[in-house]
């Protein structure tokens, strides 16, 4: 006879909010916000170098620029695990990328990388660029 050892009523596996799903959650965001400006938010995985991770980034796409990608920030991970994660992107004051140790971290860190004055001036040249 079988015994189920794996007692998921009362050790349920938590529910999480991955990175990749952030990722995703803001490209949405920036999409409802930029649709009409002719650029698009766009999360595709990407591959580590290390197997073992897994990898996404987060890219604005123009399409009246031959689909001209800017990559905003990329997100690498060990597979089992979310947490701790590294983020690496050439906007905001992490020039050799930064460690999120949770959740609230990545949320910090993609907020000063969003918000920064430099990617700014990057879309607004998407923008006027593309309308040429």
């Amino acid at each position: 006879m079988s015994v189920d050892l794996w007692d998921f009523e009362s050790t349920p596996i938590p529910e999480l909010r991955t990175p990749a799903a952030i990722l995703k959650e803001q490209a949405e965001i920036f999409n409802q916000k930029m649709q009409a400006k002719g650029l698009f938010a766009e999360v595709q995985q990407r591959s580590p170098k290390d197997a073992a991770k897994l990898g996404f980034a987060l890219d604005v796409v123009v399409p009246a620029l031959a689909d001209y990608r800017l990559r905003v920030v990329g997100v690498s991970f060990p597979i089992a695990e979310s947490y701790p994660l590294r983020v690496t992107s050439d906007f905001g004051d992490f020039p050799f990328g930064a460690d999120a140790e949770s959740e609230d971290h990545l949320m910090h860190i993609l907020g000063e990388i969003l918000t920064d004055a430099s990617l700014r001036t990057a879309l607004a040249s998407l923008i006027a660029n593309s309308n040429l």
